[in-house]
């Protein structure tokens, strides 16, 4: 998938809210977002491909984040990954429950 192509998934996913928030917590920096976006990305995409995706590769991918790219694009990723969950009503723990 192409550059331009996982940012359009990413805004077409969280919307201008959650693009502003990751360009912010990597201060501006155009290039350290772009670092940012296809690392998670390439990250997740691996992940799914190899029908291998664990709650502890979550963890894993958030202490990565936190050591490149600081606390707050780690925050920022967390709040991404908990919005599509329950978007796919992925945290639902019992059958009957509904969002």
């Amino acid at each position: 998938m192409s550059k331009s192509d996982k940012y359009s998934k990413l805004l077409n996913t969280v919307g201008l809210h959650y693009y502003t928030s990751l360009l912010e917590a990597v201060e501006w920096d155009e290039e350290s977002l772009d670092s940012l976006i296809l690392f998670v990305s390439d990250f997740l995409e691996k992940k799914i491909e190899e029908k291998n995706l664990k709650p502890t590769d979550i963890s894993d991918l958030l202490s990565q984040v936190e050591s490149s790219w600081g606390y707050s694009a780690k925050e920022n990723v967390k709040g991404l990954i908990n919005f599509e969950a329950f978007n796919l009503n992925l945290l639902n723990t019992r059958s009957e429950d509904v969002n």
